[in-house]
């Protein structure tokens, strides 16, 4: 899927597409730095939380942390262009 439709595409309510969609949306951000993409991933690792996907509360309490993070990336100003 190309990141920009995944930027704007709901979460996937399947685990397992849940997770490629995010990891392909952190290595997105890797390389733009766009706010947009970290807004994208702070909605997945949301809809990871809500789902039963993750095993143990340990799991959990990474994801809320992650989750955290990545909306503070969603708040940062864009990089500027080179």
């Amino acid at each position: 899927m190309d990141p920009v439709v995944a930027l704007l595409s709901p979460p996937p309510a399947d685990a397992h597409r849940l997770r490629a969609r995010l990891a392909r949306l952190v290595r997105h951000y890797a390389r733009t730095g766009s706010p947009l993409a970290a807004h994208a991933v702070a909605a997945h690792l949301a809809a990871l939380l809500r789902s039963e996907a993750l095993p143990d509360r340990e799991a959990r309490c990474a994801c809320r942390r992650l989750l955290a993070h990545w909306r503070w990336l969603a708040a940062a100003p864009a990089p500027a262009s080179r």
